[in-house]
């Protein structure tokens, strides 16, 4: 089977048309590689030979399958012999890529490519050798539709960043990601509101996914797939399991942990801990991997596949923060995101008006702005313990044991379920979950990480680059670009506004909920500047992002531009992430001494 589920192997051997499946891993390569070329020509040669083959096999599926009806009733029955007829072979595969014709024709960012992909799809729908029309129609109406809903459940199609027509840097990035993962993904145009943030996270995950580096590229994507799953990120896992797939991956280790190598199986413990509770990652974590046999992995490997871990954890709450839809390829469904109840305080009954909210905020960060408190190193422990305990007050939805954390069958979100479901066996045990940090520190297990004794600026960068070179200067970048970034805008009218405050204050509160304390800023601002409905969805989107409903979405930041929204999610994403990376790279540096 190919990634997109054509039949290559299993009816090589039994289907007459042999000589069409060989032509078909040359037609599969053209149309997924050669439109990616930078060169015009070089794409307009593909267009050219991929439109020859397809009239050519066309015409020699008539004549197969009139063969076929002289030899067996004209069925081609699949290696099992139970009866059951199947399409004809070819006539199944140019219908198979039928679909993926028409996501390139809507959703490539090179204009010439949509054109000669649209070409393409009208030759096969029209052509009189395709019998299943029917299908093929109702195929269509169904991938239209999915294309009316854009990108994200959140937000409305036509105010996400088009393909077709984006402003000049952003069509730029639309065509590196292109050219870089044979698709533009939803996601990457979402992001597309922030090219400057685009930029560095393209080039950050174009250097873990596809550039040189210590683990195998088969096992950068199955080690995707294990962190989104702890998430039950199902658009993560989807995507990178048609990548493991094309890249040669076996598909029995997405089937069972057992038939993954042991190796790869003992990453299951920090991908665990570091989705959920970071702070429990020691130096016996590292040791556990780094010394055991033949199966240990060297420092490069564990540092290569722990900013794999971080990256996709923190990638999938942006994914449920954006309400990203499935892909249009993918058959799993189109809708990711239910619109059920609020899992956050969120609701936008219980917040002021679009013109009060955003007046608030301008007030505090004036207010801030002129006052310079002083306060002793006691006092400021105090306001972070006192902002560290009102965030274990927030509703978690689901009822939880509080000895292991773990959650209630009888109060499961039901939309989580089905999801759950479809995830959990790749990963061990699917029932670990947040528990909050600071019932942790109240038993004595754990202590506060403060950043001064191990930050990310002065030690996480240097040994992220020792063991994995330029990692971290790509990451510090992307870091430094989410948290920095302004328009200087408040909602669609306020201009010339310093939103510093706020954004430091995001990200700082996103630090607390995992146990990292800022001793050079003062916790007070929190409560000043993210009013409680922010609060709670922060804590929803960094702990349970799973949980996440366009009702959270819709109720915080009312009037503010979606733009704006889509920053916040960035600076949680990248927030979390570095909190992630500064546990476990702690955790390294313990080992090394």
């Amino acid at each position: 089977m190919t990634s997109n589920g054509v039949c290559l192997g299993e009816c090589r051997a039994q289907c007459p048309l042999n000589c069409f499946h060989l032509s078909f891993s040359q037609f599969q390569k053209y149309l997924y590689q050669g439109f990616t070329s930078g060169s015009a020509d070089s794409r307009a040669k593909t267009f050219s030979i991929l439109k020859s083959k397809i009239i050519s096999w066309l015409k020699d599926a008539e004549s197969a399958q009139d063969n076929l009806s002289h030899s067996n009733g004209g069925t081609h029955r699949n290696g099992e012999g139970n009866g059951e007829p199947n399409t004809p072979c070819a006539v199944a595969i140019l219908e198979q890529h039928l679909e993926w014709l028409f996501c390139l024709s809507v959703q490539c960012p090179l204009e010439d490519v949509r054109q000669w992909c649209t070409q393409l799809m009208a030759i096969i729908e029209q052509s009189e050798q395709i019998q299943n029309k029917v299908k093929i129609t109702l195929k269509l109406q169904e991938l239209n539709a999915a294309v009316e809903r854009g990108a994200s459940s959140f937000i409305p199609c036509d105010l996400i960043v088009p393909v077709s027509n984006p402003p000049k840097e952003t069509k730029a990035l639309f065509t590196e990601a292109y050219r870089h993962n044979n698709r533009l993904d939803y996601l990457t145009q979402i992001m597309g509101f922030h090219p400057q943030y685009l930029a560095c996270f393209i080039r950050t995950q174009n250097r873990l996914i596809r550039a040189d580096g210590p683990i195998p590229y088969t096992h950068r994507h199955y080690i995707a797939i294990i962190a989104a799953a702890r998430h039950q990120c199902t658009y993560l896992v989807h995507l990178h399991t048609a990548e493991y797939l094309h890249a040669g991956g076996d598909r029995k280790w997405l089937e069972s942990l057992d038939n993954v190598p042991v190796k790869l199986r003992n990453l299951q413990e920090i991908n665990r801990l570091l989705a959920h509770r970071p702070w429990m990652v020691t130096r016996k974590t590292i040791e556990s991997l780094c010394r055991c046999g033949r199966n240990s992995w060297t420092m490069s490997e564990l540092t290569h596949a722990i900013v794999l871990l971080a990256h996709f954890h923190a990638l999938s709450s942006a994914v449920f923060g954006c309400g990203v839809n499935f892909e249009l390829d993918d058959t799993s469904g189109r809708l990711l995101h239910s619109d059920g109840e609020s899992n956050s305080e969120s609701d936008t009954e219980n917040n002021p008006s679009d013109k009060a909210a955003v007046d608030t905020l301008l007030d505090r960060l004036q207010e801030l702005k002129n006052e310079a408190e002083e306060y002793s190193e006691e006092e400021g422990k105090r306001r972070f313990e006192s902002i560290e305990t009102q965030a274990t007050e927030y509703p978690i939805v689901q009822a939880r044991n509080s000895e292991s954390g773990s959650c209630s069958p009888s109060s499961c979100v039901k939309s989580a379920s089905k999801v759950e479901s479809s995830t959990s066996h790749l990963v061990d045990h699917p029932e670990f979950v947040y528990a909050d940090f600071a019932k942790y520190k109240e038993k004595d297990t754990v202590l506060t990480f403060r950043a001064s004794d191990c930050s990310w600026e002065t030690h996480g960068f240097s040994i992220a680059n020792r063991f994995y070179p330029d990692i971290g200067d790509l990451l510090d970048e992307k870091f430094r670009v989410a948290k920095q970034f302004t328009y200087n805008t408040v909602g669609e009218k306020y201009t010339n506004v310093n939103t510093q405050d706020f954004r430091t204050g995001i990200w700082n509160y996103i630090h607390c909920i995992m146990g990292i304390r800022h001793d050079d800023y003062d916790y007070g601002r929190v409560n000043s500047l993210l009013e409680k409905g922010l609060k709670s969805f922060i804590k929803l989107m960094t702990c349970y992002p799973e949980r996440v409903r366009q009702k959270d979405f819709d109720g915080i930041m009312v009037g503010f531009t979606y733009s704006e929204k889509i920053h916040v999610n960035i600076i949680l994403l990248e927030a979390k992430m570095q909190a992630e990376l500064m546990y476990a790279l702690r955790a390294v540096a313990q080992f090394m001494t």
